[in-house]
């Protein structure tokens, strides 16, 4: 009886313990989950924090939708050895990978190309393209570079870029050595430790079209990184072979740490083998609709002529193309022919018929012959010389309006019919041939610096199109002041007078309101002030008066 009674207390005790055990299991399972959940709710907020911090290096564009990469099937060898050197850090003792080449030879579609490459393998850590008519944007590189760390995958990177913003709100309008110590070399310090971290590249393309003294001040910034990043981390840089710029890439700290390779050099056999590419299947679709047989269009030995013209500039090529191409003429066959003819004709004035001022002046004389009109000729010279000297970029809307001038309705309408239509192979125009809203439209671009540097060259650009610069400024400033003496009046927004009779301090900025140079904290804290203030700027002031009132000192 005693051994039964100590049998059923013994059982009673076990299954008292086990169900113990269990509850405590079940509930240590729940703190458990409780804790994950805890800490889930932490590392959301933490990583909420960060994306807020990060967002305040602002939006600005790295150029690289105006960077289009090379044709498939193209510049295959030198972007094989790029990737070679790339993936390989431990058999190349340098850092650095510039690229140099004169104008038109394919630098940015290379970089463009690389960066592309390297993005699709998650080893793309940023990439930025200077573009000389763009300064205000170019000035943002850094800001643009780092917000595209804090992406690449690396929490380490998110973390120090968000310290950084955290530690100084005001980043953003610091000088670029500070920028890049703090959000690019102090964050990417931070991988030196792991010796497996995979390969980040840095492109940085078209470093001459960056104002002087902050490109130098760039290329000694990522030299002296050099000594404290790890191998992993790597900068290609692309450029012309400017003075200042080669004397900068070979001294120290950047002269033992660059591979300079020059397109210059590149085989000219190869070269040709890829603009044959191009002409047997990029021309044939631009043309398509106004040739018999577009596919083999022009024909094996007019195709090799235009190889051999081209002696390996990709410029060249792009710019016949677009020539030969333009819809407004509808006649490729006679356009080509045209330039056949001029191109000897060049060959005996200049001795080659390489060079970009031939087809410059070839498609400008074709746009607005010799025997044209005065006032087409005038049409011409007021938009070559108002796109030259504008601050920043233009889109027809605003050029029209500052062009406009008074008692000439149809000025703006011949602007846009008589001129910028005919410039399509020298000049991207978005919006030419459609009606869009003025604050919508795309900018209008040169297709190439060497457009620029064509119309100041008095030795080769006809007279009728050179463009004087200081008079071009002259003539600017005051098309600004004559917009803002006939467009500018007192409260143009409509905004209710008792807020603009308390809020006097800040109306001046009213002007400036829809800059994107203007601070996001600052535009945000007007809109709080007056809502809606950038919709009613929008409305009642035209962009024409807008770049007027923004940029008549300027000129």
């Amino acid at each position: 009886m005693k051994h039964s009674v100590a049998n059923f207390i013994t059982g009673i005790q076990l299954e008292t313990t086990v169900a113990t055990a269990h509850e405590v299991d079940m509930m240590s399972q729940k703190q458990d989950v409780l804790h994950q959940e805890q800490q889930g709710l932490i590392r959301g907020q933490q990583e909420a924090e960060i994306d807020r911090l990060i967002a305040l290096l602002g939006n600005g564009d790295s150029g690289s939708s105006k960077k289009p990469p090379c044709l498939d099937g193209t510049r295959a060898s030198l972007l094989k050895w790029i990737s070679g050197w790339i993936e390989k850090p431990s058999t190349c003792d340098k850092r650095g990978l510039c690229i140099i080449g004169a104008a038109g030879r394919g630098k940015s579609s290379v970089g463009a190309s690389v960066a592309q490459h390297e993005r699709k393998l998650k080893r793309l850590g940023g990439e930025f393209y200077f573009i000389l008519d763009e300064q205000d944007r170019n000035k943002g590189a850094i800001l643009v570079l780092a917000r595209q760390l804090a992406s690449w995958g690396d929490r380490r990177l998110r973390t120090e870029i968000a310290s950084a913003v955290d530690e100084d709100r005001d980043i953003t309008q610091r000088t670029l050595e500070e920028q890049f110590q703090k959000l690019i070399r102090e964050p990417l310090e931070t991988l030196a430790s792991d010796p497996g971290c995979p390969p980040l590249i840095i492109v940085v393309d078209g470093l001459d079209e960056f104002i002087d003294a902050h490109a130098s001040t760039l290329i000694r910034l990522i030299g002296q990184s050099f000594a404290t990043l790890p191998s992993a981390v790597r900068f290609i840089i692309t450029s012309r072979p400017e003075p200042h710029l080669l004397r900068l890439y070979d001294s120290e700290p950047m002269g033992t740490q660059l591979l300079v390779r020059s397109l210059d050099l590149e085989d000219v056999g190869e070269v040709e083998k890829d603009i044959e590419v191009f002409l047997k299947t990029k021309l044939p679709q631009m043309v398509w609709g106004f040739v018999k047989k577009p596919s083999d269009w022009p024909g094996e030995k007019r195709r090799a002529i235009l190889i051999r013209l081209s002696c390996g500039l990709w410029i060249w090529v792009v710019t016949v193309a677009r020539m030969l191409a333009d819809r407004k003429f509808r006649d490729p066959e006679k356009q080509l022919n045209a330039l056949l003819s001029f191109s000897r004709n060049a060959l005996e004035e200049y001795g080659h018929n390489t060079d970009m001022y031939a087809i410059y002046s070839k498609i400008l004389n074709r746009a607005c012959p010799p025997n044209s009109p005065s006032e087409l000729l005038k049409l011409f010279r007021d938009v070559l010389g108002a796109l030259y000297v504008v601050h920043g970029l233009i889109n027809t809307h605003t050029l029209t309006s500052l062009l406009a001038q008074l008692n000439n309705a149809d000025y703006s309408v011949d602007t846009r019919t008589k001129v910028l239509v005919y410039l399509q192979a020298i000049l991207i125009v978005p919006d030419v041939d459609e009606d869009v809203p003025s604050r919508d439209a795309k900018p209008i671009r040169f297709i190439h610096r060497s457009f620029r540097d064509y119309l100041t060259d008095s030795s080769r650009c006809e007279a009728r199109f050179l463009v004087d610069i200081p008079e071009e400024h002259r003539r600017m400033a005051i098309r600004c002041l004559d917009r803002m003496n006939e467009l500018h009046g007192p409260n143009m927004c409509g905004l209710d007078p008792t807020l603009l009779n308390e809020e006097m301090e800040w109306l001046p900025d009213v002007n400036r309101l829809s800059r994107r140079t203007l601070p996001y904290t600052e535009r945000n804290q007007l809109n709080w002030r007056c809502k809606g203030i950038e919709a009613l700027v929008r409305r009642h002031i035209s962009s024409g008066l807008q770049y007027a009132c923004e940029n008549w000192t300027i000129h």
